[in-house]
């Protein structure tokens, strides 16, 4: 009996393990790797699936082995909290879903103006992002983009955006003011 209580321990153990790994995956089919991204590469552009650098002020690259990055995929950046500061270079276009959650000692971002949209939760709870300007580029603003950044002041949108998603700046608590820029 002792016996097999100890293999039912051991299975239970090696269950609960591999629901725990099986969890921790982003969903990413990293193609490759290399200075601190995985990537993937379609054609001619690269997308950038997850970061496995350090942290601190980190600069995505504009280029990979001669081809542009040009977006920042779904959970890239999640969870990432040594994470300070982000550039994004102007060859992006889009950034993914929970690109950026949780990254709570985020305290700057650099979004650049050929960015056309920003994912469902792209931000979420990135606690010490202070400000945000999203350029004349973006379209779209995804649901809950900046949903609980509560150390978000400002945010000033430029005049193309023309849909923001759902609870887009809620939870925001230290929000003061949003400028919103239309073409008269």
């Amino acid at each position: 009996m002792k016996k097999n209580n100890l293999w039912l321990g051991i299975l239970a153990i090696t269950l609960i393990f591999g629901i725990t790994v099986v969890g921790c995956d982003n969903g990413s089919t990293d193609g490759h790797t290399g200075g601190g991204f995985s990537y993937t590469e379609e054609e001619n552009t690269i997308t950038i699936t997850r970061y496995t650098g350090a942290g601190g002020r980190v600069t995505i690259p504009a280029q990979i082995n001669g081809k542009p990055v040009t977006g920042i995929g779904d959970y890239a950046f999640k969870y990432h909290t040594s994470l300070t500061n982000i550039t994004i270079p102007d060859s992006v276009s889009t950034i993914g879903k929970q690109a950026f959650a949780n990254c709570l000692n985020l305290t700057g971002v650099t979004i650049p103006n050929r960015v056309i949209s920003i994912g469902e939760w792209a931000f979420f709870y990135c606690n010490n992002l202070a400000s945000i300007t999203i350029p004349d580029s973006v379209i779209s603003i995804g649901w809950g983009a900046f949903a609980h950044c509560h150390s978000l002041a400002s945010v000033t949108i430029r005049n193309n955006v023309t849909s923001i998603g759902r609870e887009a700046f809620s939870g925001c608590t230290g929000l003061t003011g949003i400028t919103i820029y239309f073409l008269v």
